[in-house]
């Protein structure tokens, strides 16, 4: 096993956070999460603007410096802004229990392939996508079905979960924080409405 750089483990951590973002909906409602995540994506814009002008927003300026890498700081660090948009869409567009799915494919299947693919000396390179490996992706999706099926259906939870972590082993040219949870919502709420 390869050492992990921390900044990587950060970046991870704070992926797998937004997962909070489903207690938040279940103890306070469907708008409150959503105006939630727009005023964090407002602040954290204006945040990264005083950061490229050389001043501080505490604590998303160092958060940012921590998380990101140097080639991102040149510019507004966009994944956070993708993240929060895909979760803001998929709370918005489906049910909850096909947002969930969705949402914790993104908040904790995603990171887990990451930190196991960066993490394993020996890998099986995705036939798709060379940058990404096999064991990853299915460490990944194994996380994310274990997470989710305590809560829905495991058919349902089968087939978004598989959706949502298919376009996360793809070479896309769009960040995948928006196609992982959008994916995965879509397939399980298809599945529930056809089958």
């Amino acid at each position: 096993m390869k050492e992990l750089d921390r900044n990587i483990i950060l970046r991870k951590l704070i992926h797998s956070l937004g997962a909070f973002i489903l207690l938040i909906v279940k103890l306070y409602g469907l708008l409150t999460a959503q105006i939630l995540i727009l005023t964090l994506a407002i602040i954290y814009v204006v945040a990264e603007y005083l950061r490229l002008s050389g001043k501080t927003i505490q604590p998303f300026t160092w958060i940012v410096n921590k998380a990101s890498t140097d080639n991102e700081q040149k510019s507004i660090v966009s994944t956070p802004l993708w993240y929060a948009t895909s979760v803001f869409l998929t709370l918005t567009l489906f049910p909850f229990t096909n947002a969930m799915i969705g949402i914790l494919t993104l908040s904790i299947g995603d990171p887990v392939a990451s930190l196991v693919g960066l993490s394993l000396n020996k890998k099986t390179p995705n036939p798709f996508n060379p940058k990404k490996s096999i064991e990853g992706t299915f460490i990944g999706l194994l996380a994310s079905i274990i997470v989710c099926i305590s809560f829905i259906d495991p058919y349902q939870v089968l087939m978004g979960c598989s959706a949502g972590m298919f376009i996360e082993m793809l070479p896309i040219n769009f960040n995948d924080n928006l196609g992982i949870p959008l994916t995965a919502s879509l397939v399980s709420w298809l599945y529930k409405i056809l089958i």
